[in-house]
């Protein structure tokens, strides 16, 4: 426990490599021990270590089979790793044996959305905002979906409500900048990329996204 309890510590800190040593060493004492594991499985993610956090995240799972964390980790790393066919497999499990885990449920939405199933993107996403509907990243999320289905207005509508819930994040000015610029209106987009530029200059995806319209 103090092993495990020093990786989460330094977990939290950012120090990846000395959170493995912890969850390592814990696992020498504890190897039935399915959180550390699992915790393991996270850090070597945030390392873009993707095949040992495989390896460890399945071992999570091996050890407590109805383990939603591991399971939701597992299908983060897969939706890293490009394979949306085994992230959309163990998001699900995720979601169905932990069914009030919001982040599940907005993972199992955005591998839908990543594999380019847009309606059932949409419908998992408005699942969750029916429990939370003030969730800026879910409505950013959905406009995105939208846009994939070429619903132009509720695209523009849901980016609109992420903004307004949180108008500190660039991301969304960017998304909804794009969305005008696919509409061919660059005025209108320009516009929004010079209020993402109020908030941070340095982002240099908003001078590429300038860069582009001016070119265009």
């Amino acid at each position: 426990e103090g092993y495990n309890n020093l990786g989460i510590a330094f977990q939290k800190l950012g120090l990846f490599e000395e959170a493995v040593k912890n969850y390592k060493k814990t696992l020498k004492l504890k190897p039935d021990f399915s959180l550390a594991y699992n915790n393991l499985g996270v850090v070597l993610k945030s390392l873009n270590k993707l095949d040992e956090a495989l390896l460890t995240s399945k071992k999570a799972i091996e050890l407590d089979p109805n383990y939603g964390l591991a399971c939701r980790n597992l299908g983060d790393i897969y939706l890293r790793d490009g394979n949306s066919k085994k992230a959309l497999y163990w998001l699900k499990k995720a979601v169905d044996v932990d069914p009030e885990n919001m982040r599940g449920q907005y993972w199992l939405g955005k591998a839908y959305y990543i594999s380019e199933k847009y309606e059932k993107a949409r419908d998992q996403y408005i699942r969750i905002l029916s429990f939370k509907p003030g969730l800026h990243s879910v409505h950013h999320d959905l406009g995105l979906v939208f846009y994939g289905m070429r619903h132009y207005k509720e695209a523009i509508e849901h980016v609109n409500k992420a903004i307004r819930a949180n108008h500190d994040l660039p991301l969304y000015y960017l998304t909804l900048s794009r969305i005008y610029s696919g509409l061919k209106n660059e005025n209108m987009a320009m516009a929004i990329l010079d209020s993402a530029l109020s908030i941070d200059r340095s982002l240099s995806e908003t001078w590429l996204a300038k860069g582009n319209i001016h070119k265009s």
